[in-house]
């Protein structure tokens, strides 16, 4: 699952509401909303690829984790940028080696069969096919952004809207509008979900299975 939105719009939290061991992944700084949460999270900051490899070896020999969560993969392709503009004069060979090495991370995370995986990412506003302007998962360059969303089974917009009463209410949209990208694979979910990953998970698998979910 994927899953993109403004600063402050929830993602961290969404990562902390799995309802089972869950390892945190982040590139940011931003933890503060998850500090007084009571769940079974443990919490890896990372700063190069060769760290997120080297978690990613530790997953493969397993671990106690059921969710795994990148936050945010944004974060993550903007990081392998800067090393790749160190050791190169060519900025759109920077750009093409970020790609390849991202997209293989995402692909490798992703297909890890013993975890559920979920991945947060920046908004941006782009313009696709058919020249509408969508709000979509950020990533620099347009070739990494442009194919990310294929790589999940679930892409999910972080909305943010207040009531009649003023109060703040946060969704998933998970189908797409013409405003925003989003799909579901599986078909089982609403247009706008709750942004729970425990109730997601059981809408889409049932209470009482052990079968990964996607």
């Amino acid at each position: 699952m994927l899953v993109y939105g403004q600063p402050g719009s929830g993602k961290t939290r969404l990562c902390a509401s799995g309802a089972e061991p869950t390892l945190i992944i982040s590139n940011e700084a931003g933890l503060l909303s998850i500090a007084n949460t009571t769940a079974n999270i443990k919490v890896y900051e990372v700063k190069s690829l060769e760290q997120l490899g080297a978690i990613y070896q530790h997953l493969i020999d397993g671990t106690k984790f059921g969710l795994v969560c990148i936050d945010s993969i944004s974060e993550v392709a903007e990081t392998v940028l800067q090393e790749e503009m160190r050791a190169t004069k060519h900025a759109l060979k920077a750009y093409g080696e970020m790609a390849n090495k991202v997209t293989a991370l995402i692909r490798s995370f992703r297909d890890l069969a013993a975890y559920d995986v979920l991945m947060t990412a920046k908004v941006e506003r782009v313009q696709d096919d058919n020249n509408r302007l969508l709000y979509s998962p950020s990533t620099p360059g347009t070739k990494l952004g442009a194919g990310m969303p294929y790589f999940f089974d679930i892409v999910a917009a972080m909305r943010i809207d207040k009531d009649s009463e003023g109060n703040v209410n946060h969704w998933l949209q998970c189908r797409g509008d013409g405003q925003y990208l989003a799909k579901d694979r599986t078909g089982l979910l609403d247009h706008f979900e709750v942004p729970n990953l425990a109730k997601i998970k059981e809408k889409i698998l049932g209470p009482q299975t052990t079968v990964k979910a996607a």
